[in-house]
């Protein structure tokens, strides 16, 4: 099902204030999670290395609870889920929004199992694009951000609401999970890398700041030593601003599990650690483009040690890294101009 229910703020004490996550997705016959599932974002190429305060701040996981209904299902540790696409009706959606921005929050994470196929089940359907424009005129002091968009979620008219509202982010979270034809079939996916080489250029022609993340797997069943190649030549060309890398995990119940080619444990944790080092070799670099920029950024709270930090729109909660501030108050938006990135991390003054 296509829903909606809030299930989690991001963060604890101050930063609840700030951004808030709200589920618009999960199966007709599935459990709905209250909550988004603690735990810090698995990826080493979005870790807290290297920032001040000397660990990582407490965080709530998203990526934990997201992805049910995709293929995923043949590679994760994730039930399988079973049941249609159900939409929560506009005017719930609405009002949910509507209460939390009454509340303080500044920036709502619209989120489904796959967030594009919103309204598509309504007796008269509707569409994200149109969920976006209408949240994003009736609350324009307020962050919107989509997370989750499968590549035929990417209509012209999705891209053209984001382009119509300066309050929704500019940020396309589009899980790829790999580039090679033959391996998206094994995975029950479409698409091949040219495909999905024009995909990113359409977006970009249509919106030429788009920040781009994506999330990819390494070493599935019969992934060739050819294959693995390609994707991590793709990474190199792609320009993405955040990679996700998980290397393929052998789960019962899941249709990938009795799939001919199954590879070594230690190569797939090679392959995994491969790819997150071409990933942050481009990434860091994308990131440090924005030197010089002007960017406002959502105001968070502080770490450990009292330094001051909140998120710009091309940052999503808890797996993009954080802007470091000199001053602000949580919840305000500040606008700063970037001096400095390390790996993920920018400064903002």
């Amino acid at each position: 099902a296509i829903g909606y229910r809030v299930y989690g703020a991001f963060g604890y004490g101050l930063r609840q204030v700030a951004s808030v996550c709200l589920a618009i997705g999960d199966a007709a016959d599935s459990p709905r999670p209250d909550r988004c599932r603690a735990g810090v974002a698995r990826n080493p190429s979005m870790t807290t290395a290297g920032r001040r305060g000397g660990g990582a701040r407490p965080r709530v996981g998203l990526r934990e609870d997201i992805g049910r209904l995709r293929p995923l299902l043949l590679v994760l540790p994730i039930p399988y889920i079973r049941g249609r696409y159900r939409s929560f009706p506009l005017d719930d959606v609405r009002s949910e929004v509507t209460a939390k921005v009454a509340a303080g929050v500044r920036e709502i994470v619209l989120i489904a199992q796959d967030t594009g196929r919103w309204g598509a089940d309504f007796e008269e359907p509707s569409t994200l694009a149109a969920l976006v424009g209408t949240l994003a005129e009736e609350h324009p002091g307020t962050w919107f951000r989509v997370m989750y968009l499968q590549p035929e979620g990417l209509t012209d008219e999705y891209l053209e609401a984001v382009a119509a509202h300066a309050n929704v982010c500019d940020y396309f979270d589009i899980p790829l999970q790999h580039v090679d034809a033959g391996i998206l079939r094994a995975m029950n996916r479409t698409g091949s890398r040219d495909e999905f080489e024009a995909l990113l250029a359409r977006v970009r022609r249509r919106i030429p700041d788009a920040t781009l993340r994506t999330t990819l797997i390494a070493g599935f069943p019969g992934e060739t030593d050819d294959q693995f190649e390609d994707l991590c030549a793709f990474v190199e060309d792609a320009g993405f601003d955040y990679v996700g890398v998980f290397p393929y995990s052998r789960e019962e119940g899941t249709r990938a599990f009795d799939l001919p080619g199954q590879v070594d444990d230690d190569e797939k944790a090679d392959r995994a650690q491969r790819l997150r080092d071409v990933a942050d070799a481009v990434c860091a670099a994308r990131v440090a483009e924005r030197i010089g920029r002007e960017l406002d950024v959502l105001v968070e709270g502080r770490e450990e040690d009292g330094q001051l930090f909140g998120r710009a729109m091309c940052q999503a909660p808890e797996v993009d890294g954080v802007t470091y501030l000199e001053a602000g108050e949580v919840g305000q938006v500040v606008r700063v101009t970037i001096g400095d990135t390390l790996l993920y991390e920018m400064e903002g003054a």
